[in-house]
């Protein structure tokens, strides 16, 4: 990162160091809190222990994900900083079809199920788990979401901006090696399932003159 988005980082850590006593007391006891983002439903996970863990910890936390594992401890503490984790609830939607890309999503815990819609009515193509990006498509192509992401159970998300996450890429060369990799993942299994679709769309049409004459 910039020097001079370093010194913004340093200076914004220390005023939220400096608030800390006052947002525990606004948290009434309660060791942990959450607030809804309108955007998407989801909660910003705001209790005090969350939000005060140093944010040491919090790199520490990043650098299990294998794509941020390489990252400097600075440059993990900034992508902490930047980055909002947020919470889903079994059938929240992280972000739907035909919506702006302007994040992307690190599944942090659980799984989320990629929905496509089609003339029949919604179908879960794939789904994702722990350590896996979702959204990086549309923020790379800078177009609007190709499918819903809807969350199957408890998931814990790390969200990143879309200028943090092209930065994120820009910078950092190991990282972009991951989400490079991950892309090809992705669209070698979509290859495959639209191939094993195709085949049983052809098996079905193929049985149904029989159907009707039997």
């Amino acid at each position: 990162m910039g020097s001079a988005e370093e010194q913004r980082f340093r200076r914004r850590r220390t005023r939220i160091r400096g608030k800390r006593q006052t947002a525990g007391e606004r948290c009434d006891g309660a060791r942990e809190r959450s607030t809804v983002d309108p955007a998407t439903g989801g909660r910003l996970v705001l209790g005090e222990r969350e939000r005060d863990v140093d944010l040491l910890e919090q790199a520490e936390l990043l650098r299990k994900v294998p794509m941020f594992s390489k990252l400097d401890v600075s440059k993990l503490k900034l992508l902490a900083f930047t980055s909002q984790l947020m919470t889903f609830e079994d059938g929240e939607v992280l972000f739907r079809v035909g919506a702006p890309a302007d994040c992307a999503y690190v599944i942090m815990g659980g799984e989320v199920d990629v929905v496509a819609e089609t003339d029949q009515g919604e179908i879960v193509a794939t789904s994702l788990g722990r350590n896996e990006l979702c959204g990086e498509m549309g923020v790379l192509s800078k177009s609007a979401r190709t499918a819903t992401i809807r969350a199957r159970g408890h998931v814990a998300a790390l969200r990143i901006s879309d200028d943090a996450f092209v930065r994120l890429l820009t910078e950092n060369p190991s990282v972009a090696m991951d989400v490079m990799k991950q892309l090809s993942d992705k669209i070698a299994k979509s290859f495959r399932q639209y191939e094993e679709l195709s085949n049983e769309l052809q098996r079905l049409e193929g049985e149904a003159p029989a159907g009707l004459g039997s």
